[in-house]
């Protein structure tokens, strides 16, 4: 018996050590994967996003999606620019921007934080977030439209140079960013785990699994030792068995775990557990064909995460194969049939 794919709903993941043993799932397949990407990174994590993204709020994101990780490199208390006061929301990533030659004040000296930026604005911090400097340009603005371009950083944009941007629009530049070469060649992306797959796209799946947090599973536990299962020490593990608070001493041969290795958690299950056969794969009317059910010998296991959903499109699972499904039970409230929800499988 081999484990051909391992997939959990906790959270997108399959053990590290089973990564080669199915293929990741194409960038075709993932509806609105600049978001996807761009959600998993937290490049928009403290912009409060509005219809028109402005100045201070793009200064913010270059700093969420530059080396600096969100945290402000310098520690001015003062201000720089006279419209920009220390209490202002974007202060400290305004004066970054400003101190790293991302972005300029007008000539006035004012840097206008609540002025919509406009495209040729974006563009600018972002060419100099891959290490281009100003003397790269001396051919001028043709020079610099030559880069965008080549880049990979105008994909998909619709705005010209002097229009003004919006999140959607700020989204799939700050994506393009993750897949463009650096000035010296090197993948931007791979700053933030990012790869490429075949068709160029950010792999989404290995990017998820390369996240510590991370939930791996579902992994037998066929030893009588946890320790031969789990990445980690044993010692100071919390450990729930079936949903209740337990002990690792409780978790069992023939029990099926998943785990977090930065949390030091583990999910143990010894019920809810059903090996059957697929005799059925539901899936979506909307267009995406993303599965939304897996039946089992005729009972229906919901696919409700995104993650799952994507992991299982791309997986060999047909009908006839044979399966063993961990899963969950919500409780009707109106009388109906309870509803079995997901969390991992294991095809043989």
């Amino acid at each position: 018996m081999s484990v051909v794919l391992a997939a959990s709903m906790l959270a997108a993941s399959g053990a590290a050590q089973a990564a080669s043993e199915y293929s990741l799932i194409s960038a075709s397949n993932i509806s609105d994967l600049p978001s996807k990407v761009v959600s998993e990174l937290e490049l928009t994590s403290g912009v409060v996003t509005s219809e028109e993204i402005t100045r201070g709020q793009f200064a913010k994101l270059l700093l969420n999606a530059s080396s600096y990780k969100g945290e402000a490199a310098v520690s001015t208390t003062y201000a720089m620019f006279t419209d920009v006061p220390s209490t202002h929301t974007y202060f400290s990533a305004i004066c970054t921007a400003a101190n790293e030659g991302w972005m300029t004040a007008y000539l006035d000296g004012t840097f206008r934080p609540d002025q919509a930026i406009t495209l040729r604005e974006a563009l600018n911090g972002l060419v100099a977030l891959l290490g281009y400097q100003s003397s790269d340009f001396t051919g001028g603005q043709t020079i610099r439209t030559a880069v965008y371009s080549s880049s990979g950083l105008l994909d998909d944009v619709t705005k010209g140079l002097d229009g003004t941007l919006s999140s959607s629009d700020c989204i799939t530049l700050l994506y393009n960013l993750m897949k463009a070469d650096t000035s010296s060649g090197q993948t931007y992306g791979s700053l933030f785990n990012c790869q490429l797959d075949s068709d160029g796209e950010i792999d989404y799946v290995a990017l998820l699994q390369t996240h510590t947090n991370r939930i791996t599973g579902p992994v037998e536990v066929d030893s009588d030792d946890l320790e031969d299962v789990i990445p980690f020490s044993e010692d100071r593990a919390t450990v729930f068995r079936d949903g209740e608070i337990s002990d690792v001493d409780d978790v069992q041969e023939g029990d099926y775990i998943f785990y977090s290795t930065k949390t030091r958690t583990i999910w143990a299950y010894s019920e809810n557990i059903v090996t059957g056969t697929v005799t059925g794969i539901g899936y979506d009317l909307d267009g995406s064909l993303l599965p939304t059910a897996l039946y089992v010998d005729g009972t229906a296991f919901e696919i409700q995460t995104d993650d799952l959903q994507y992991e299982f499109s791309n997986s060999n699972v047909r009908v006839g194969d044979e399966v063993t499904v961990i899963y969950d039970t919500e409780e009707s409230t109106d009388g109906s049939e309870d509803t079995n929800i997901l969390r991992g499988y294991i095809v043989y």
